[in-house]
């Protein structure tokens, strides 16, 4: 069976900015409507990283081992994909200094 759950990753942090750090309510209450299961969070950690964490930090994290585990097979970053990774977009090595020498 293909994955139907969806991930639905919020661009602040609940315990900063409360029930305003999801900006898209009404489009997480369609896609409740619509998913068979629904996870929210601000940020995915690696599992062995939240144990220890403080529970306002990993209350809105989810561990990449129950990620794993569930049924995702959609995840949604508010903001886009560039919000929702570390440096501005960076992650992956590339650095807006660099340009691609095929450009």
């Amino acid at each position: 069976m293909p994955p139907t759950g969806l991930l639905y990753l919020h661009s602040q942090h609940m315990a900063i900015a409360g029930q305003r750090a999801i900006a898209g309510k009404r489009l997480l209450g369609f896609l409740r409507n619509e998913s068979n299961s629904v996870i929210t969070a601000h940020l995915v950690r690696n599992s062995d990283s939240l144990a220890g964490a403080h529970p306002n930090f990993s209350d809105d994290a989810i561990g990449v081992d129950e990620l794993s585990e569930s049924n995702i097979g959609v995840v949604y970053c508010e903001g886009g994909i560039e919000s929702s990774l570390s440096q501005g977009g960076n992650a992956f090595g590339r650095s807006k200094k660099h340009k691609s020498r095929h450009s």
